[in-house]
This record gives structure tokens, C-alpha cells and sequence, in this order.
């Protein structure tokens, strides 16, 4: 009788430490340098978004030896979809990049560099602003780009989102293009 407890209660273990391990983990989480950074956007979607030309472009220009601080633009967009503005979602996904950002880059540099936001009035404008010193980071959303993707043009990156409905899901393209840019600079 012993043995056959002490057989159940092995079994037991066992199926709740395979459970543990193939359980799911939460696709808006991970942890990052022993802190846990919770993403608006699905992770496991994120990791599908295309960087062009690459993601060693993007790392080159954000961690570039020169960069001495970096800019965060969008242009004013007041167009509804639902009952938001784009800028209220532009205000999410710029905090969501402002909480994870700057570690990564005290985690590169070992120092900080701050985050300016500006609001400009066109690609032009912040292309103008950006060189190797100041990387400008562009939330660029309809009617000026009709893909989810993030470009590389020269010290511009634009995080390029179509999609800013909610149905079927939490989180818009731009916060997957977010994360994506978080994931791949981690």
C-alpha cells in the first residue's frame, strides 16, 4: 500500500513539473535583465513583423557609437477609429516604448540617453531631424503608410501600423510594432 502512494504521489510530481514546463507562457511578458516588462501588443505576433532592410540595421542605427540621444515624432493625426483618436493610441504606444526603451539603451551604454517626443508635420520633417547623433524614432499610421512593418531610412526608423481596431483582439499594430522594436534590440 506504501508503494503504491509513493508511486501516485511520484506520478504526481512528475505531471505537474511536464505540466509547468510546456505550460503556456503569457504572450504579453517577459523578463528582461531580472525586471518583467509587460507589452500592450502579443509577443508571439510581434516576432512576425518584418524589419526592413534588417535587424541589424535597426541595431546599427540605435546603438550606433555616436548616438547622443534620441527623438520619438509622429504627426498630429485626429482621426477616429472607434471613439479614439490616433493620438490616444500614439500616447499608449509611446509610453508602453518609453518605460522598455530607456533600459535597453542603459543596458547598451551603461549610461542613459534621453527620449525626446516632438510632434512634426510630415516623414520629411523628421527624416530632416534625424542623423547619426539623433536617431529619430517615427509612429507613422494611415494615411501615410499602408503596411505594419518597421523601416530603416537612414537614422529614421518608422514603426509603420495599418491597423488601429481593437476587434478580436487588445492591441493594435502599433503595439506590435513597439514590441517588435523592444524584442529586437533585447
Amino acid at each position: 500500500m506504501e508503494l503504491a502512494i509513493a508511486i501516485i504521489v511520484i506520478v504526481a510530481v512528475m505531471a505537474g513539473v511536464f505540466y509547468l514546463s510546456t505550460a503556456p507562457s503569457n504572450p504579453y511578458e517577459l523578463t528582461y535583465g531580472g525586471l518583467k516588462f509587460r507589452f500592450r501588443g502579443n509577443l508571439e505576433e510581434a516576432k512576425n513583423i518584418t524589419v526592413y532592410p534588417d535587424t541589424t540595421a535597426l541595431r546599427n542605427v540605435l546603438f550606433g557609437d555616436f548616438t547622443r540621444k534620441y527623438v520619438l515624432v509622429w504627426i498630429d493625426n485626429t482621426t477616429i477609429v472607434g471613439n479614439q483618436s490616433i493620438n490616444d493610441f500614439y500616447a499608449a504606444a509611446g509610453f508602453d516604448l518609453g518605460t522598455k526603451f530607456p533600459v535597453l539603451v542603459q543596458n547598451h551604454y551603461g549610461e542613459s540617453k534621453p527620449l525626446s517626443p516632438y510632434n512634426v508635420s510630415s516623414i520629411e520633417e523628421a527624416k530632416n531631424l534625424s542623423d547619426r547623433l539623433v536617431p529619430v524614432i517615427m509612429f507613422v499610421s494611415p494615411p501615410y503608410t499602408d503596411r505594419t512593418a518597421i523601416t530603416v531610412d537612414g537614422y529614421l526608423i518608422k514603426l509603420e501600423a495599418k491597423d488601429f481596431t481593437e476587434i478580436d483582439r487588445v492591441y493594435t499594430d502599433l503595439d506590435l510594432v513597439v514590441a517588435k522594436l523592444i524584442l529586437t534590440l533585447m
